[in-house]
């Protein structure tokens, strides 16, 4: 599951912007696919002070990925991002193995 949503946790952030509809969207249909036994990768953009894997639940793991600087971006801003996050999310679902990868509005995928 791909977001370029920034502040990511379980349950998220409650003081930044980014924190909830989509952000709390992915993490509870991915959490959904767990309980139906499938294994569950959360890719997000990296910033910091966040670290860079992280275990929400059984089977489910968040993964941010570098892509432009270290400091957090607006969505509204993220456009300019995009590729060269589609090369990490490339990477980590070849690493992992994916069946399939599903994004949210802003990257325009719906599944691959």
């Amino acid at each position: 599951m791909v977001s370029t949503h920034g502040h990511w946790g379980d349950p998220p952030p409650p003081v930044f912007p980014t924190r909830g509809g989509q952000t709390y969207y992915v993490q509870e249909v991915s959490k959904a696919w767990t309980r139906q036994g499938r294994q569950v990768i959360i890719v997000a953009r990296h910033f910091t002070p966040y670290p860079r894997v992280e275990k929400l639940a059984k089977n489910l793991w968040l993964v941010r990925i570098r892509a432009g600087g270290d400091q957090f971006v607006r969505k509204e801003d993220i456009y300019p991002l995009v590729p060269q996050m589609a090369e990490g999310v490339v990477a980590v679902a070849s690493l992992f193995g994916a069946h399939a990868v599903m994004g949210r509005y802003a990257l325009g995928i719906t599944c691959w």
